[in-house]
């Protein structure tokens, strides 16, 4: 009897995108990411006429204005950016205030911050879990560097969290 053949290799995640995107089987394609891959996508889809969702890119930003209700926009930045550990593009992360409310927004926002549950979310009281992977962490404190060399104060949080999963704190950069 002949040995049996070793499994195949699993495909890529590349290989798995061209896939999708080029079967006339697949009739809707969503994703979020990258413009550079996003045009791909859309260029590929295209041959088989199929939709097209895609969420490319930027962060949004929260406009508070002075007339604002301070807590109520605090509480909404600080467990919107949490959301999915902050894995969306069109998760609120940017917060932009009245330069004479700054410190007081900034307090009100930390303090939140400090209430978000990160771990496992299965557990019931767990707010934010892990990001997907090891990558995007070190993607995430490499940003939260990068910001800190061009000026930004962490504030709160700005750490990677050893341990099972790909955790990294709730973060606030000034």
């Amino acid at each position: 009897t002949p040995a049996p053949e070793p499994p195949a290799d699993p495909p890529t995640d590349a290989a798995v995108g061209v896939a999708l995107t080029t079967s006339p089987d697949v009739d809707v394609v969503t994703f979020t990411g990258s413009t550079a891959t996003g045009r791909k996508i859309m260029a590929a889809a295209g041959e088989t006429i199929k939709k097209v969702f895609l969420e490319l890119g930027g962060k949004s930003a929260m406009i508070v204005l002075d007339d604002a209700d301070f807590n109520t926009c605090a509480m909404m930045a600080a467990f919107m950016i949490c959301s999915h550990a902050g894995q969306g593009c069109a998760i609120t992360t940017r917060l932009l205030v009245p330069r004479t409310h700054h410190d007081e927004i900034v307090g009100l926002v930390t303090n939140f911050l400090g209430m978000i549950k990160y771990g496992d979310p299965a557990e019931p009281d767990t707010y934010m879990g892990p990001l997907i992977s090891e990558t995007q962490r070190d993607k995430v404190h490499g940003i939260v560097a990068r910001a800190v060399a061009a000026g930004a104060t962490v504030v709160t949080g700005g750490n990677k969290v050893e341990g099972p999963g790909f955790f990294y704190e709730p973060t606030l950069l000034t």
